[in-house]
């Protein structure tokens, strides 16, 4: 497998995802392998290429567990400063995220601290601002299925729980598919 040798991804990747590791705030859930096969020398035209790579994860690292996009440039430490830094952004397409709300569950504060919770949603951030949405909680829905309607809020053992029950829609750009 690929050992990524840099900071805290040191070691066995494979060993550390079994064990659900986290790094910094980000649990490793698989692996990637990358070929490349061409060096960039200065006054190249050609160099940085996106690439979507399938991650490798589960018990025994052979699972699909998701997709990365990717762009690579391989370049002698020698060259590297006469081969100017490229931003690169990937081809975009606009796209509707639909994320359904059902509720917050397990919440130790007091609910009388808590007061209205409100949960941020926020999108991929692509290229610049992240779209994002503020959805409070109400005792009343804002479209209600019937009179009788209502959001739920408990508490039970020092927990509280907030039923939300809505769905949020936030136009995003994601990369085209390769």
């Amino acid at each position: 497998g690929v050992q990524d040798m840099i900071g805290d991804w040191g070691g066995d990747v494979q060993a550390n995802k079994r064990r659900n590791a986290w790094v910094g705030s980000r649990r490793l859930i698989g692996k990637a392998q990358v070929a490349i096969s061409k060096v960039t020398r200065p006054g190249d035209p050609e160099g940085l290429s996106l690439r979507w790579l399938k991650l490798r994860g589960g018990v025994t690292g052979n699972a699909h567990v998701g997709d990365i996009l990717v762009c690579l440039e391989m370049l002698k430490r020698k060259d590297a400063k006469d081969i100017p830094l490229k931003k690169i952004t990937p081809p975009l397409r606009e796209c509707t995220l639909s994320v359904s709300l059902l509720g917050l569950r397990h919440i130790s504060l007091d609910a009388a601290a808590i007061g209205k919770p409100k949960v941020m949603v926020v999108g991929p951030n692509i290229d610049g601002y992240p779209p994002a949405c503020v959805v409070e909680w109400h005792k009343r829905p804002k479209q209600p299925y019937s009179i009788d309607d209502e959001n739920r809020r408990w508490t039970h053992g020092g927990k509280t729980g907030y039923e939300f029950l809505s769905v949020v829609h936030l136009r995003a750009k994601l990369p085209k598919s390769a």
